[in-house]
C-alpha cells in the first residue's frame, strides 16, 4: 500500500519522513535557483531574497540514499515534482552519478510534472512537454509520471472532464517510450472521465490517482478499485461524498 508524504521540501521534514515507518513514499517540488544555479526543494520560484535558506536537491538525494528508510518495510517512490523544466537535466545527470543501480530494488523514481493543460480554470502553466519528455528518458530506469494541469469546483465537478483529445495528445507524446509511465489523474475527475482515460491504460503504463484539497468521496474510491486502479496517492483522504445522494444517482444513471 503506497502511503504518501507530501511537500517535502526541507531538511527537517526530510529527516522526520525518514526516521518514520509511517511512510513509503515520498513526494517532493524541484524548481530552479538562479543564484547558486542549481536544482533545489522548492514548491513556488525562488526569490532573491530567499536563496539562502534554500534546500538543495543535491542534498536532497543524498540524505535518502544514506538512510534507512530505504531497506525498510518493503520498495520505496521518492517522487520528484518538477516546477521548472530548466532543472530537470540536471537532476537527471546527478541522479545518474549516484549510481543507484545498487539500490534499484529498494526505490523507484518518479520523475513527474504537468506537461499538458487539463480540466478546469488552473492559472498553473504546463511545462514544455517534449523538453520534459526527453530530459526524462536519459533515465529509462526511473517511471515518468505526466500529467495535466487542472482545478475543482464543486460547481463544476459533473462537467469537467478529462477529453479524448486530451488522451489523445498524451499518447502520442508518451508512445514510443521505452520505459515505464504513470499517468497522474485528478480523483475528482476521474468517474466521468472513464470511457477516455481508460485509453491510457497498458502493459507498462498505468493510472495514479491523486486528489488536491477536496478529497475524494469514499464512492469514488470504491468505483475506482472496482475499476483496477491500484495506485493511490490521496494523502487529502476522503470528504463527504459531494452532495452525496445526488452524486450516487448521477453516477448510476450515467455509468
Amino acid at each position: 500500500m503506497q502511503i504518501w508524504k507530501h511537500a517535502v521540501n526541507t531538511r527537517t521534514l526530510l529527516n522526520e519522513v525518514l526516521s518514520s515507518d509511517k511512510y513509503n513514499c515520498i513526494e517532493a517540488d524541484v524548481t530552479w535557483n538562479n543564484n547558486f544555479n542549481k536544482p533545489v526543494m522548492k514548491h513556488e520560484s525562488v526569490s532573491s531574497s530567499s536563496y539562502s535558506d534554500e534546500f538543495l536537491f543535491e542534498n536532497f538525494i543524498k540524505i535518502i540514499l544514506n538512510s534507512n528508510w530505504l531497506y525498510k518495510n518493503g520498495k520505496k517512490i521518492v517522487k520528484l515534482d518538477f516546477k521548472n523544466v530548466d532543472c530537470v537535466n540536471s537532476c537527471i545527470e546527478y541522479i545518474k552519478q549516484c549510481r543507484l543501480h545498487n539500490i534499484e530494488n529498494n526505490l523507484n523514481i518518479w520523475l513527474n510534472a504537468d506537461i499538458l493543460k487539463g480540466p478546469g480554470n488552473s492559472h498553473s502553466q504546463p511545462l514544455d512537454a517534449t523538453k520534459f519528455i526527453n530530459d526524462c528518458e536519459k533515465l529509462n530506469n526511473a517511471t515518468l509520471s505526466v500529467g495535466w494541469t487542472t482545478s475543482f469546483s464543486i460547481l463544476e465537478r459533473t462537467s469537467e472532464l478529462y477529453t479524448k483529445e486530451m488522451i489523445a495528445e498524451m499518447l502520442k507524446l508518451t508512445e514510443n517510450l521505452d520505459m515505464n509511465v504513470t499517468f497522474p489523474l485528478r480523483a475528482s475527475l476521474v468517474r466521468q472521465s472513464w470511457n477516455n482515460i481508460n485509453k491510457l491504460i497498458t502493459e507498462n503504463r498505468s493510472l495514479t490517482i491523486w486528489t488536491g484539497a477536496e478529497g475524494v468521496p469514499q464512492c469514488d474510491l470504491d468505483w475506482m478499485k472496482q475499476k483496477g486502479i491500484t495506485q493511490f496517492d490521496v494523502e487529502k483522504g476522503c470528504k463527504d461524498d459531494w452532495l452525496s445522494w445526488k452524486r450516487v444517482l448521477y453516477y448510476v444513471k450515467k455509468i
